[in-house]
């Protein structure tokens, strides 16, 4: 009890300040002759004043009926005041309850735990653990003797009942050799955990070294090596054709030994330039993973056969999302999957361990897996095809009109070959339409490409989306990037990382120049 009238928690040995306290009464009185502690008949705790009226500090709620009740109040070996009730029922039997407790949370208790220790709580359970470096001396008397804690108290009579006060007073301070005995035990042990840190970290840096050897030469093996009767069985004699590109067709599968779905494509018009050289390229091929991008699981060489194995994906191709679905897919699905598509470009130019050029970006080249993420796919079999081929396939595919400018004057390809490719389908993404389309009102809706310049020329950009509630700013945003890729100079187009910081509004977008006449390769 303070000579200020409030009646104050400090931990043992203390300064005896107010930062030093963990739990007070708040019962201030302006008398220098303070306050007195008592109970009424009820069990109530009271904080008699001079000049004010009493303060009730704690209600118990008399628990006991007519039977004899004895209430206590202590300071508990843990920290804590607490207001107890004892009912007697007989001479020999009795029952106790906790009527009052001035806190609830035994970490807030300042010294609960010893020195070098620290408290936490696990719902009602507490416990004192060392911190690191240090190790208790008995794990057995892991909290602060109760002598610890003390408790002076300054009352008067009580008024109703009678009341019992226990003051035990501090330990006596440990003698000198005791202390030198114990700093001396814990420099020792920091010394005997630093040299064990030291040993199990050159232990664990060593196998983590090998293991990284093992992992990365693992890696190069990941594709499975199929035998031709494999697939054949396991795609039923390639009886369900799932798709037909321009460098092969497509059958679903079940994975040789699982159940799992898989796509199974067969290439046509390959380079006949070994075994050898197929199984390096399809190695490169095998070791690109990102996202964003089919994962290829095998193949098969044999003779003229090539075959690979790819995960399936149910959703389909990003050509029938746009193109056949019964609705659109909302803005911000478009724009997410711009986004997919561009940063599985960014992998293949910038990100894996040799650069790759596409050469064929098109909407049924980017499937959708079951989340709707965007996915490419074909990548990398550029290097696989005749040169030759590879031209008049696409062109006489669906993707010739996503074919770059530069294909028509056989120049050499560049990454800027996949810019033009991405911004036609970019367009086709914002429009929900095909690059080139025939049944249209008037001839110069047909190119896609020369109808969105001309669109964004004359400042009517809602004809591109009909009759969808588009913010304009991310409209035009989009349709400007589009016309930057589709640019007839490929030094003209941005590269794939400032496409992917125009997408995600990062970088600031020029005005597209003019797009250069179409020249039909049809």
């Amino acid at each position: 009890m303070q000579a200020d009238g409030n009646l104050v928690a400090y931990p043992t040995n203390s300064a005896g300040l107010s930062v030093d306290a963990y739990w007070a009464s708040d019962t201030y009185q302006d008398s220098k002759k303070g306050l007195s502690l008592y109970f009424n008949h009820q069990g109530f705790l009271f904080m008699d004043t001079v000049s004010k009226k009493p303060v009730l500090l704690a209600r118990s709620s008399y628990p006991c009926n007519n039977k004899t009740t004895i209430f206590r109040a202590t300071l508990d070996a843990d920290g804590i005041f607490r207001l107890y009730s004892h009912c007697l029922e007989n001479k020999t039997s009795r029952s106790v309850h906790i009527e009052w407790s001035a806190l609830n949370n035994q970490c807030n208790v300042h010294g609960f735990c010893d020195f070098n220790s620290y408290c936490s709580s696990m719902g009602t359970n507490f416990d004192c653990s060392c911190y690191p470096g240090f190790a208790f001396n008995d794990p057995s008397e892991k909290l602060v003797d109760a002598t610890r804690m003390s408790l002076k108290v300054f009352a008067e009579a009580p008024k109703k009942g009678k009341s019992f006060f226990k003051v035990k007073p501090p330990p006596a301070a440990p003698p000198m050799s005791l202390l030198a005995i114990a700093f001396g035990s814990v420099t020792f042990l920091c010394f005997v955990i630093a040299i064990s840190t030291f040993c199990v970290y050159r232990d664990r840096a060593y196998l983590y070294g090998k293991l990284s050897g093992i992992i990365s030469l693992a890696g190069e093996f990941t594709l499975r090596s199929f035998s031709y009767s494999e697939l054949e069985k396991a795609t039923g004699g390639f009886m369900e054709e799932l798709g037909r590109g321009s460098i092969g067709a497509v059958y679903r599968g079940t994975m040789p030994g699982s159940d799992r779905t898989v796509a199974v494509k067969r290439l046509e018009k390959v380079l006949d330039e070994g075994e050898k050289k197929f199984r390096a390229e399809i190695t490169v091929i095998g070791q690109t993973y990102h996202r964003n991008l089919v994962r290829l699981l095998g193949f098969c060489v044999e003779g003229s056969r090539r075959v690979l194995v790819y995960e399936y994906l149910r959703n389909g191709t990003l050509a029938d999302l746009l193109f056949q679905s019964e609705r659109r897919p909302i803005w911000k699905e478009r724009v997410r999957i711009a986004l997919d598509i561009a940063r599985g470009i960014l992998y293949l130019h910038e990100e894996c361990q040799a650069c790759i050029i596409h050469c064929n970006i098109t909407p049924q080249n980017i499937l959708m897996d079951d989340s709707w993420m965007a996915k490419i796919s074909d990548f990398g079999l550029s290097k696989l095809l005749y040169p030759d081929e590879i031209r008049s396939s696409m062109a006489l595919s669906q993707s010739r009109g996503h074919m770059a400018p530069e294909w028509q004057n056989n120049a050499l390809m560049s990454v800027k070959a996949d810019i033009y490719s991405f911004g036609v389908v970019l367009l086709e993404i914002i429009c929900c339409r095909s690059s080139i389309k025939v049944d249209v009102s008037t001839p110069d809706e047909m190119n896609l490409p020369s109808w969105a310049y001309q669109c964004f020329a004359a400042g009517q950009l809602n004809k591109l989306v009909k009759d969808e509630d588009i913010e304009f700013e991310s409209l035009e945003r989009m349709v400007k990037i589009g016309l930057l890729c589709v640019q007839h100079d490929p030094a003209s187009r941005p590269c794939i990382k400032s496409v992917i910081l125009m997408l995600e509004g990062s970088d600031d977008i020029p005005a597209p120049p003019a797009i250069a006449p179409f020249r039909s390769t049809a």
